[in-house]
């Protein structure tokens, strides 16, 4: 029988495992380490980032397409001056993982799906193009599911640090110096998050636009 680690390393390996269960039982095994931000990240990417709150670098500048509500055409890209699109084509993504990961699921046939921003961002961004209507960004699957796809990966870091310390875990059960070795692994979530952008990305960009699929309405492109 694998051990308590072991299973959620193969868990967060799994796709066909759902992130919301992977995040509960690594959340679990995270409070019973005592690992406190590591608990704290992982308790973020499974209800969602606050307004505010700081967000990890692989949920920062998504790559997407800004689009304008025109009554007469419908969603088309927003025009925009060649000096904004840096700024107006990528935003923030707070929502929780399992939520993202569900609707990469869901819209990869389509190859992608349209975000709305924040009533904030929306109102800078109105301002920002003089664009008196509705806004939302195009986002592709690829870009999206690198969120979700980061996450398992920094769990699977994770958790092999924890193995490569000697811990077991059996029916969740540490001692305290088994919990003392592996204190210091709460400061390496930004490593973790770094290394695991590689990875990710490379699983994320399996998903393809299907011809015909949003991004084809939308940009005469698959």
């Amino acid at each position: 029988m694998a051990s308590a680690v072991e299973s959620v390393q193969a868990q967060a390996r799994d796709q066909e495992q759902p992130l919301e269960d992977v995040l509960q039982r690594a959340i679990f095994l995270a409070s019973v380490l005592r690992l406190k931000q590591m608990g704290a990240w992982l308790r973020q990417e499974l209800e969602g980032f606050a307004d505010g709150a700081e967000v990890p670098a692989y949920r920062r500048n998504i790559e997407g397409t800004l689009l304008a509500w025109m009554p007469a055409n419908g969603w088309v890209q927003a025009p925009i001056s060649e000096q904004m699109a840096a700024d107006a084509h990528s935003l923030d993504l707070r929502d929780p993982s399992p939520s993202l990961e569900q609707q990469v699921r869901r819209n990869r046939r389509a190859g992608g799906l349209r975000l709305d921003p924040d009533p904030e961002r929306e109102k800078a961004l109105r301002a920002r193009t003089q664009l008196d209507t509705r806004l939302t960004f195009a986002v592709t699957t690829t870009e999206l599911a690198a969120v979700p796809e980061s996450v398992r990966e920094i769990i699977v870091l994770w958790t092999t640090d924890l193995l490569d310390l000697g811990l077991v875990g059996e029916n969740m059960v540490f001692s305290r110096n088994e919990r003392d070795s592996v204190a210091h692994l709460d400061e390496s979530l930004a490593d973790y998050a770094e290394r695991a952008q590689g990875p990710a990305r490379e699983r994320a960009a399996a998903l393809r636009a299907q011809k015909g699929g949003l991004l084809g309405r939308l940009f005469g492109r698959a």
